[in-house]
């Protein structure tokens, strides 16, 4: 974690622009990435997995949130949007958790667990690992695959026909 997050901070002190790096180094950054956000994608399916749905634990609720944070923070820094904006929506969500603004609830979880898939695939894609498609070309999956509209649902924001739906009271 402090590996990416010092990298995060590194290349926004320096700018994107402003930051000269030969190939090897680069490649070595990235590097660091995929192993780091690898390892805390295990982590945060580790803690998901143990979560006591009726007495849910803050430090795990923590722990979760955190490795969200910090996937989010490396993938930004190289301009992996489509991670970004996955990991921003379960941030947003496991933060009314945390709050104890919603209850968690085991669709939750499943949710949250195929969010985990999702960014193991996007990571996976990024890393130019065999027989995972190109980042721009599951773009749109993202935005309306179910895992990401499952995540906006949960956090309130809903989808095209529910919007449809509170506009003139009928499906769209």
């Amino acid at each position: 974690i402090n590996r990416v997050n010092g990298l995060d901070a590194s290349l926004r002190k320096n700018g994107e622009m402003g930051l000269k790096l030969m190939g090897h180094e680069l490649e070595q950054f990235y590097a660091i990435f995929f192993e780091e956000a690898s390892e805390l994608l295990v982590d945060m399916e580790t803690h998901l997995l143990e979560l006591d749905i009726e007495s849910p634990d803050l430090e795990e609720m923590n722990a979760i949130f955190r490795a969200a944070h910090s996937i989010k923070g490396g993938a930004g820094a190289f301009g992996f949007t489509d991670m970004t904006e996955t990991t921003h929506m379960l941030e947003s969500l496991l933060d009314k958790l945390r709050k104890g603004e919603m209850a968690v609830n085991s669709q939750m979880i499943d949710v949250f667990l195929q969010s985990g898939d999702l960014l193991k695939r996007q990571l996976g894609g990024h890393r130019g690992d065999e027989g995972v498609a190109a980042p721009a070309a599951r773009g749109d999956r993202l935005r309306n695959g179910r895992p990401g509209l499952a995540l906006r649902r949960a956090h309130g924001g809903g989808g095209r026909r529910s919007r449809a739906r509170a506009s003139d009271g009928r499906a769209a």
